[in-house]
């Protein structure tokens, strides 16, 4: 708050909670001057002669208040009531975006943490075949540097053949032919299963396709030594 006490801001405040007559705070309050009504008189008090009161409507409903207040009666004509409105409107605004904003950086930081812990590689490709994430396991699995992985093209650093990148690419579109199984490569003595699906980012022109590296290396041996 600005120009007021602490005292006097929690009184108003208290005023405003208890409600006013008919007056709704979802349709916003005008009280003229303080003296007519029952309910505020007491702000007379502490020297408010009159005050307004706009919501901060969120989608989730009444986030916060923007109040106005006078030492004598309060007049407001109708352009500055309209001007009140639209600063409450874009201070509720403002305050969404925060939210979604930091509810995004949120789940950022989630994805961020599981794709790093992961003993899976996996790799986003744009609708090029370009390279745009990889995580420390693909990097790994590849033997690539993920600076080394980032803007090339899949036929670089996959160690497939053509035919079977075709594969890849008809499963990551989902549209043509039936599902493809994850393909088995060779890399440094390693057996990689190499699967692939679509990745649909928020805009649709970001669609691309997500690949999934897996080592079969140490479930080979299990399998060797329980053969």
């Amino acid at each position: 708050s600005f120009g007021l006490t602490p005292a006097t801001g929690t009184t108003l405040i208290q005023v405003i909670e208890g409600g006013i007559g008919a007056q709704q705070l979802e349709m916003g309050i005008v009280i003229q001057d303080t003296a007519g009504e029952i309910e505020t008189a007491r702000l007379l008090t502490f020297d408010v002669g009159g005050f307004a009161v706009e919501p901060i409507i969120e989608p989730d409903g009444i986030a916060g208040a923007i109040v106005i207040t006078s030492s004598r009666s309060l007049e407001l004509n109708l352009s500055q009531r309209d001007l009140l409105r639209a600063v409450a409107r874009e201070v509720a605004l403002t305050l969404e975006r925060t939210e979604l904003a930091g509810a995004v950086e949120e789940s950022r930081r989630i994805a961020e943490s599981v794709l790093r812990e992961m003993s899976d590689g996996v790799l986003v490709l744009d609708q090029n075949g370009r390279c745009v994430a990889a995580n420390p396991a693909a990097e790994r699995l590849l033997g690539v540097p993920r600076a080394a992985l980032l803007g090339r093209l899949d036929e670089d650093f996959l160690p497939l053949h053509e035919e079977a990148l075709a594969a890849l690419r008809r499963r990551a579109d989902g549209r043509s032919g039936p599902p493809v199984a994850p393909l088995v490569a060779t890399r440094d003595g390693r057996q990689l299963a190499i699967g692939a699906g679509p990745f649909i980012g928020a805009d649709p022109e970001d669609a691309g396709m997500m690949i999934l590296i897996r080592d079969l290396s140490a479930e080979a041996e299990a399998e060797r030594i329980k053969q």
